[in-house]
Order: structure tokens, then C-alpha cells, then sequence
């Protein structure tokens, strides 16, 4: 299932919000402002559809959690 990718304005790199959505219902969402916390910098970032892009589920190797875990 496809999750909703935004992207870390200190950084800029991409991160999932850990929500997941079909394209269809994503297609349907409204321009709301919504907040998620930031793997990368700590920070909550508060983005909009407009800023969002939807993608296939990311693989386990490539979540930022798992990607800490394995450098420790």
C-alpha cells in the first residue's frame, strides 16, 4: 500500500509520515496543514497535500529507524 512522502525543509531529504493511503484516497484530500516529526532533524514539519507526494510502501531496509539500528 502506498504511504505519503514529504521532505525535511532543513535537510531536504525525503521521509515518510507513516501514513497510508490508496492513490484514490489521496487523489480526494483536502489542502489541510498537517504535522510530522522529522527522522532526520527532530523537528515536526507541518506540510500540505501540495507539498506531499504518495508512494509504494517503503522497504524496511530503507526506513530511517531501521537505518539507525543498524549503524549502532
Amino acid at each position: 500500500m502506498p504511504v505519503i512522502l514529504i521532505e525535511c525543509p532543513i535537510g531536504g531529504r525525503e521521509f515518510s509520515t507513516g501514513i497510508i493511503i490508496d492513490k484514490a484516497s489521496f487523489d480526494v484530500l483536502r489542502e489541510v496543514t498537517a504535522r510530522a516529526l522529522c527522522p532526520y532533524c527532530g523537528q515536526e514539519h507541518e506540510w500540505r497535500k501540495s507539498d506531499a507526494r504518495l508512494a509504494e510502501a517503503v522497504p524496511p531496509d530503507e526506513w530511517i529507524e531501521n537505518q539507525n539500528r543498524q549503524h549502532a
